[in-house]
């Protein structure tokens, strides 16, 4: 889990949470209104700049930030290698993607 501050795009109040990035490259955030999940491809995450707190902004204006960037690059690092290392295990029912050369054409499937 990496902590940092929730701010809900309503107010500026920051509230602690907690974010977790899983294996199936969903991005679970706790804070004290409950659980929220999204999807790592529905978020924007700021660029890393030296030990400026990094940023995950939701696409309702809601954000997540926190100083904890190694944990966050960690985080993503891992994401990113199960989607190459486990193709077929990276989301609801798993994931495959195939190149197919089928009578001269080459055919891409999903």
């Amino acid at each position: 889990m990496i902590e940092g501050r929730f701010f809900d795009a309503h107010t500026s109040a920051a509230r602690p949470a907690s974010l977790e990035i899983g294996r199936d490259r969903m991005i679970r955030l706790v804070t004290p209104a409950g659980l929220r999940q999204v999807s790592l491809d529905e978020v924007a995450i700021s660029d890393r700049v030296a030990n400026v707190p990094r940023r995950i902004r939701f696409a309702d204006g809601a954000s997540f930030e926190t100083p904890a960037n190694d944990a966050v690059d960690a985080a993503l690092a891992a994401a990113v290698v199960l989607t190459v290392a486990e193709p077929t295990d990276n989301g609801l029912g798993g994931d495959a993607f195939a190149l197919v050369w089928h009578e001269g054409v080459l055919h891409g499937l999903n």
